[in-house]
């Protein structure tokens, strides 16, 4: 079984040689579980929990049920859930680091770290195309391309393009969630010599979707006035919409609205290294933005209880400057003199 890398303390080791509590899933199990959402995560990583969240396509990350302060890393710059959500592809790694285990990643990670590790341009020429079908005419298609231009520069291409029909029927509207996306990527390592590198990744992605609203009345339940204050503001009209949903079921809504969820995040991260003896300097920049516009009811039945429209654009931008390297001891040192 090949080793797995992490990079939990913010350099390339082996997971069996970090003494930290880390659950690392490799590229071949991503791919042996079909994961492509953050929710199927959760299949994987045992104390992870993904959250889904009704006002956007972002997702909430909790790990050992400690939501404030699990961030998310792509290439180990911070990154919107949304954004990792849609680059669940050619990775090398997830890994996920519960709890305040140390201040690599800053004080705003103290519930934790989850970091979404991609693959580096390597030195062979190649590449690989893979397709996915499934029900409701889901088709995805997925290319990369490996190209090393020179021995100290390699380039690292790919594409995702995914399209489903809803699975949800609406009566009175557009039938809803349904997928429609277009993610790519490109990687660009640059090494000159031997202790000199720069690895540069950027990322965009676009999904036009119509989103699924919560089921109401799928229990049957009718709460009356004033326990219910849909209920006073409809009367009986409310409680007869719950019962009609209920009768239809999970897979049948009644919405009369154009909804909608589209997403745009893009992210440009660069890691620049340098090796001096056993020390390593690391520059890690980032800088990014989405552009988000959201519009559903919140209910699945025709009245206009609750109206969600959600528009924003969003920019970041992240430095961050390390010195890595590892302290002898007085008894390791006094070995090496000894030994010279």
């Amino acid at each position: 079984m090949a080793d797995i890398i992490v990079v939990a303390r913010r350099s390339e080791e082996r997971l069996q040689s970090v003494p930290l509590s880390i659950t690392a899933v490799s590229n071949a199990q991503l791919s042996a579980t079909t994961v492509t959402t953050g929710t199927d995560l959760q299949k994987l990583v045992p104390t992870l929990n993904v959250g889904v969240s009704i006002f956007g396509s972002s997702q909430q990350y909790s790990l050992r049920g400690v939501r404030t302060g699990v961030v998310t890393y792509f290439n180990e710059v911070p990154v919107s859930t949304s954004a990792a959500d849609l680059q669940l592809w050619d990775l090398q790694s997830v890994q996920a680091i519960a709890g305040p285990q140390g201040t690599l990643f800053g004080r705003n990670s103290t519930g934790g770290a989850v970091l979404f590790v991609p693959q580096r341009p390597k030195d062979e020429f190649g590449g690989y195309v893979d397709g996915r079908i499934g029900s409701y005419n889901l088709r995805e298609v997925t290319g990369v391309i490996n190209v090393p231009i020179a021995d100290v520069l390699k380039v690292r291409l790919g594409v995702q393009r995914t399209k489903r029909d809803a699975l949800t029927k609406n009566i009175s509207g557009p039938d809803m969630n349904t997928q429609d996306r277009t993610v790519v990527r490109a990687s660009v390592l640059f090494e000159p010599n031997s202790w000199l590198s720069n690895y540069t990744v950027f990322l965009y992605s676009h999904r036009d979707e119509r989103p699924l609203a919560q089921i109401s009345g799928s229990d049957g339940v009718v709460v009356s006035c004033p326990t219910s204050i849909p209920s006073c503001v409809y009367g009986a009209t409310y409680n007869e919409e719950l019962l009609d949903q209920h009768a239809r079921g999970i897979r049948t809504v009644s919405i009369p609205l154009d909804t909608r969820q589209y997403d745009e995040p893009w992210l440009l991260t660069n890691i620049l290294s340098a090796q001096a003896g056993d020390i390593t300097f690391k520059y890690i920049a980032g800088y990014g933005g989405n552009k988000q516009d959201q519009f559903t009811s919140q209910l699945s039945i025709a009245l206009p209880v609750i109206v969600g429209d959600n528009e924003s654009k969003s920019r970041q931008h992240t430095h961050e400057l390390e010195i890595l390297g590892s302290m002898r001891t007085a008894e390791q040192y006094s070995t090496t003199l000894a030994a010279g």
